[in-house]
C-alpha cells in the first residue's frame, strides 16, 4: 500500500512499507527553453559560417597563426553552443532519494541548464556539462550527513568511504535545510 504525504513545501515524500522516497522537482523553464535552444542553434550556425569564411582566407603556404586560432575558436564555439542547446532541450528529471533499511540511494536527476547572471563562471560550465549521479550509501554511511557553509551557500554533504560527496547541489538553500532535516528524521525512523 502506498500513501503520499508532503511534510515540507517543495519536497514530496512517499512511503511504501519500509521504503521512503524523497523527491524534489527542479524548476521547468517551459517554452522559454525552446526559444533559447533555437537561439543557440542559430548562433552555432553563424559560428560555423564564420569558420568557413576564415578557413577560405587561410593561405597554407604562409600559415597565419591568428587565422588558424580563429578557425579553432569558432569551431569550439559551434560545439559549445550546440551542447547548450542540447542541455536546454534535455528533459528535466527530479532529484530522488530512496531510503531503505539497508541504506540510501541518491539520484541527482537532471536539473535545467543554469543561466544566471552574476552567479559564477564555473557554476555555469558545470551546468552545461552536467553528469547525472547515482550513488548508493549503506546504512553505516547514512549517519554521516551534515549541512555546511561553503562559499556563502549551504552544502548538503554525505561521507562515502571517507570521501565527502555533496548531494543536492542544484536546489535552493532552504530546500537543502529542509531536506537535511527530513533525511535526519527519516533515516532515524527507518533504522528503528
Amino acid at each position: 500500500m502506498k500513501d503520499e504525504t508532503s511534510h515540507v513545501k517543495d519536497i514530496k515524500v512517499e512511503e511504501d512499507n519500509d521504503v521512503v522516497i524523497l523527491s524534489i522537482c527542479y524548476v521547468n523553464l517551459g517554452a522559454t527553453r525552446y526559444v533559447l535552444a533555437l537561439l543557440f542553434v542559430l548562433f552555432s550556425g553563424v559560428a560555423l559560417v564564420n569558420t568557413f569564411q576564415i578557413y577560405q582566407m587561410l593561405n597554407f603556404d604562409a600559415l597565419d597563426f591568428g587565422l588558424l586560432l580563429g578557425v579553432i575558436s569558432t569551431i569550439t564555439l559551434f560545439f559549445i553552443l550546440l551542447k547548450m542547446a542540447h542541455r536546454l532541450l534535455r528533459k528535466v528529471a527530479d532529484l530522488t532519494i530512496k531510503i531503505t533499511p539497508n541504506g540510501l540511494e541518491y539520484d541527482s536527476g537532471i536539473p535545467p541548464l543554469f543561466i544566471g547572471f552574476g552567479s559564477g563562471y564555473f557554476d555555469f560550465w558545470k551546468s552545461v556539462f552536467f553528469k547525472r549521479q547515482h550513488i548508493e550509501f549503506d546504512s553505516s554511511e547514512m549517519k554521516a550527513i551534515y549541512l555546511e557553509e561553503k562559499k556563502s551557500q549551504r552544502c548538503l554533504v554525505m561521507m562515502k568511504r571517507g570521501k565527502e560527496i555533496e548531494i543536492a547541489k542544484y536546489i535552493t538553500d532552504q530546500q537543502k535545510k529542509d531536506l537535511y532535516q527530513l533525511l535526519k528524521k527519516t533515516t532515524n525512523d527507518v533504522r528503528k
